[in-house]
C-alpha cells in the first residue's frame, strides 16, 4: 500500500478502499486521472454504477458493540486491555454511534461494474 501520489508503476488491477472521503473533492480529479495512468493495458478497475449510504443504521452495530465490549468486559481484560483502554473504547464507539445517528458519520456501499482501461 502506498499513497495515490506517489504510484507511477502500470498496474494490472487498481482497488481503492475509504480513499474517496480522504482524498477529498477537490483532489478527486487528479485521483481518478492517476487511476487510468497506472492501469496496463487491460487493466481492470470499476465503474461505480449504484450506491446505497446506510450510516443511521451502522448507528445500531456501534451501539451493539459497545454493549457487547462492556458486558464482555472481564473477557477482554483477559486479552491485556486494562481500564484506561475500556474507557476510551467505550468513549470512541459512544461518539461514533452519535456521529452516525446524526448523520455526521456515514457508510456508504459501491457496486462497481464494467471496467475501465486501454
Amino acid at each position: 500500500m502506498r499513497d495515490y501520489r506517489e504510484e507511477h508503476d502500470l498496474c494490472d488491477a487498481v482497488g481503492s478502499f475509504e480513499t474517496i472521503e480522504a482524498v477529498g473533492a477537490e483532489q478527486r480529479p487528479e485521483y481518478f486521472s492517476m487511476i487510468y495512468r497506472v492501469l496496463a493495458p487491460g487493466g481492470r478497475a470499476g465503474r461505480i454504477v449504484e450506491t446505497r449510504s446506510f450510516g443511521r443504521d451502522y448507528a445500531e452495530t456501534v451501539r451493539r458493540r459497545r454493549d457487547t465490549c462492556l458486558t464482555r468486559w472481564d473477557q477482554v481484560k483477559q486479552l491485556g486491555f486494562d481500564d484506561t483502554f475500556r474507557r476510551m473504547w467505550e468513549c470512541y464507539l459512544a461518539c461514533s454511534e452519535a456521529g452516525f445517528r446524526g448523520g455526521h458519520l456515514g457508510v456508504q456501499q459501491f457496486a462497481m461494474a464494467e471496467r475501465l482501461g486501454h
